[in-house]
């Protein structure tokens, strides 16, 4: 697949630890911080909507309301897209191309979906084994979700969003950022995966296993292709199956 790359995406700026750390700070503030600003706005939305809100009910509904972290998650997502490509291009004359969104061939894609498919079929069958609990809190989300909106907008989230932003963070600024930094690819690998594992950490050990274990393969797969595309691709896979079986649990309203 190496051989299919049209053209290099090597760094035209030695990209400093001290310098991905603060950019990464950056980037995780503001992320964290336009979700915050979604979710005021929602609860200012209920308090002008609904006579009988109270703050305390509010708190313990929007855990598990689809509407709202949707659409935080949408926002925070897209804010922080143009906060990464901003920040890249203050030192990248081709900050996209850094970040790895470049063309790929389809075989590359079609080959990484099959090796990612057969990874979650793998990692469902090993649960289904040790008869793992499902994931509470988005059994949850989805249980309040009962309109197609709803249905909608945690499509966009789990199989648009997610995938597109985190893919450029990890596997497109921080990976090609260590290794612009003159880190091993092993250890811009590991420590790449271990951080995409640790920001999951409302899951448990064993599923934080298990995205580690394919933060590795995505890592490798967009070292070997110089390409996000096939990344983002194989999460959206990934994410896809999760929300097929979350929505197969309870009848889709029509």
């Amino acid at each position: 697949m190496a051989s299919e790359v049209l053209e290099t995406t090597a760094p035209t700026f030695i990209w400093s630890k001290f310098r991905l750390f603060c950019y990464s700070f950056v980037i995780g503030s503001i992320h964290l911080a336009v979700s915050v600003a979604a979710l005021i706005a929602d609860a200012i939305y209920h308090v002008l909507t609904d006579h009988q809100f109270t703050f305390m009910s509010w708190i313990e509904h929007v855990e598990s309301d689809p509407v709202a972290l949707c659409v935080s998650s949408i926002a925070s997502g897209v804010i922080g897209v143009l906060v990464i490509r901003w920040l890249v291009g203050r030192h990248e004359a081709s900050p996209w191309r850094f970040l790895g969104i470049r063309s790929c061939s389809g075989k590359s894609i079609l080959l990484g979906c099959v090796v990612m498919a057969a990874m979650e079929l793998a990692s469902l069958l090993l649960a289904s084994f040790l008869e793992r609990p499902d994931e509470e809190t988005w059994i949850k989300v989805f249980q309040n979700a009962n309109s197609i909106v709803s249905y909608g907008l945690l499509f966009i989230t789990m199989v648009v969003a997610a995938p597109v932003g985190e893919e450029l963070f990890f596997r497109g600024f921080l990976l090609n950022g260590l290794r612009s930094g003159g880190k091993s690819t092993w250890f811009a690998v590991t420590f790449v995966s271990l951080a995409f594992a640790a920001v999951h950490l409302h899951y448990d050990l064993y599923d934080m296993t298990t995205l580690f274990i394919m933060a590795v393969v995505l890592a490798m797969v967009r070292i070997r292709t110089e390409s996000i595309v096939p990344c983002i691709a194989m999460h959206a896979l990934w994410n896809l199956v999760g929300f097929i079986l979350l929505a197969w649990s309870k009848e889709v309203p029509n």
